[in-house]
């Protein structure tokens, strides 16, 4: 597990946290064993391990954050009979993380945002691809030419590019991709006919169900929390998909902060957009 976490100091912290019947007293306690797991670096070693062990490296502190708010959550309200049940602490803590990591990569939240920050991706990728097209041959490409070159580099040292959706297409380059996930976006003509359903023009099709999605989105928001003001749950929805197409993790402690709220405000924010995805991913299943 990495962190070298001694069992019996472990032990020591929660038995003298449970056993106290002073709320302030065993608040001490639980303190005082929940700084011992920071002192020893637990909560980032653990969250750079699962981050890797489940293929998202890049998102070890989006990990960290939700193991560390599960283990204080889990620290609170931990009773004596569960203590005395436990045979290694730090067994049983490290696998309340990992079960709190599958949990938060099995969210709405986190599939609708693994789908857009590809998006996102693709596009910075298009932006360093049309640079070195311009110093190579002194020109602008066009949207398509630019395609050609993107997908001609990368098949050249990826067999299975396109199953591992590496290549990128007219929307991807030009941007259109990344503005159907506005708010406010509008749909073009063409757009979002036949959603579902095979056109002649794939580009046009997918940007269009990115567009009602996102204006699926908004409506759900609107109808469970139209009531939910300062803010609504379809700015902190804004937000949210802000930080995601910014490759930046939309955490508590962020939204927090981009909106000047409370964190205990954002959290439940955060949980009421999760429930908003978790009706959006039904809708489509």
């Amino acid at each position: 597990m990495g962190a070298r976490l001694d069992e019996g100091t472990l032990r020591s912290y929660l038995e003298r946290a449970v056993e106290s019947s002073d709320p302030d007293v065993r608040q001490v306690h639980e303190d005082a064993f929940l700084t011992y797991l920071y002192t020893l670096d637990v909560f980032e070693v653990w969250g750079r391990s699962l981050a890797r062990h489940y293929g998202r490296t890049n998102d070890w502190e989006e990990v960290r954050q939700v193991i560390t708010e599960e283990l204080i959550s889990y620290i609170r309200q931990i009773t004596p009979e569960t203590v005395g049940s436990i045979d290694r602490i730090a067994a049983h803590l490290y696998f309340k993380a990992k079960t709190s990591v599958v949990r938060w990569l099995d969210s709405p939240a986190v599939t609708v945002a693994s789908e857009m920050s590809g998006i996102s991706r693709r596009y910075r990728q298009s932006m360093v691809a049309r640079s070195e097209f311009v110093t190579k041959f002194e020109r602008e490409p066009s949207d398509r030419e630019l395609v050609e070159y993107i997908n001609t580099k990368v098949t050249a040292t990826r067999k299975n590019a396109a199953k591992q959706g590496a290549l990128v297409s007219e929307s991807d380059v030009s941007g259109r991709m990344l503005q159907s996930y506005s708010m406010d976006h509008q749909l073009g003509d063409g757009e979002g006919e036949g959603f579902g359903r095979p056109t002649e023009d794939s580009t046009v099709r997918v940007r269009g169900e990115l567009s009602i999605t996102t204006r699926r989105l908004a409506e759900i928001a609107e109808a469970r929390f139209g009531a939910v003001t300062e803010p609504t749950v379809r700015e902190v929805l804004h937000v949210w998909m802000e930080f995601v197409l910014d490759n930046e993790p939309p955490t508590v402690s962020s939204i927090a902060v981009k909106l000047q709220i409370t964190r205990p405000l954002a959290r439940e924010r955060m949980r009421q957009v999760d429930s908003v995805l978790a009706i959006l991913r039904g809708d489509q299943g």
